[in-house]
C-alpha cells in the first residue's frame, strides 16, 4: 500500500481492525478444518446409503451388497452361525433332517439381511454427523462473512470518523484565532468614550 497508506492506516485505527479480523477469520477457518472429516466422512456414508438402497443403480446395490457378503465379519458370523446349528443338530440326532437342511439354508440370507440393516443404521449415523458438520461449517461461512462485511464497514467508519475529528479540531482552532488578536467575536455595544 505504500508507507502515506500505512501510515494512514495505523494513524486511523484500520490496521487494528484488519489485525483483529484476520484473526477471528483465523479462528473460522480453523474451526472449519475441524469439520472436514465428519462432513466428508458423512457424505461417504449417504452415498453408500443410496448404493445399498439401489439409488445409485443396480450395479452399485449388488456391490454395496456383495461387500457385505465378503467382509470377514459376516463370513465369521455365518460360519460360526452353521457350525452352532450342525452341533444342536448332531446333539439332538436330526442331522440328516430336513429341518437341519432349511435352516442352514436360510440363515445365511437371514444374517445377510440382519447385517444390510446394520449396515444402514450405521452409515446414517454417519450421515447425521456429517450434516451436522455441515451445517456448523455454513453457519462459519456465515460468521466469516460477517466478520469481512463488518470489518470493511468498520474501517469505513474508523476513517470517516478521524477525517470529521480534523475537520472539528480545525474549525475550532480557526474560530479560536481572532479572539487571540483581539479581533472578530461580536461588536460592542456600549459607545466609543474617545467619540463622544
Amino acid at each position: 500500500m505504500g508507507f502515506f497508506g500505512d501510515l494512514w492506516n495505523d494513524i486511523t485505527g484500520v490496521t487494528a481492525s484488519n489485525t483483529a479480523a484476520a484473526a477471528q477469520q483465523t479462528g473460522i477457518a480453523n474451526a472449519q478444518a475441524q469439520l472436514d472429516p465428519y462432513t466428508s466422512g458423512g457424505a461417504d456414508a449417504q452415498q453408500a446409503q443410496l448404493a445399498m438402497t439401489g439409488a445409485l443403480g443396480p450395479e452399485a446395490q449388488q456391490q454395496a451388497i456383495s461387500g457385505i457378503q465378503s467382509s470377514p465379519m459376516f463370513q465369521g458370523l455365518v460360519a460360526q452361525g452353521e457350525d452352532s446349528i450342525l452341533q444342536n443338530a448332531a446333539a439332538t440326532g436330526g442331522l440328516r433332517g430336513g429341518n437341519t437342511q432349511g435352516m442352514l439354508a436360510q440363515f445365511a440370507p437371514q444374517m445377510l439381511n440382519q447385517m444390510i440393516q446394520q449396515r444402514f443404521q450405521n452409515l446414517g449415523s454417519l450421515s447425521n454427523r456429517g450434516l451436522a458438520a455441515s451445517q456448523q461449517t455454513a453457519g462459519l461461512a456465515v460468521d466469516s462473512g460477517n466478520v469481512a462485511a463488518s470489518n470493511a464497514l468498520g474501517n469505513y467508519n474508523l476513517q470517516r470518523g478521524f477525517v470529521t475529528d480534523i475537520a472539528n479540531a480545525g474549525i475550532s482552532l480557526a474560530t479560536g484565532i481572532p479572539g487571540l488578536f483581539g479581533g472578530g467575536g461580536k461588536p460592542s455595544l456600549k459607545p466609543n468614550k474617545a467619540t463622544i
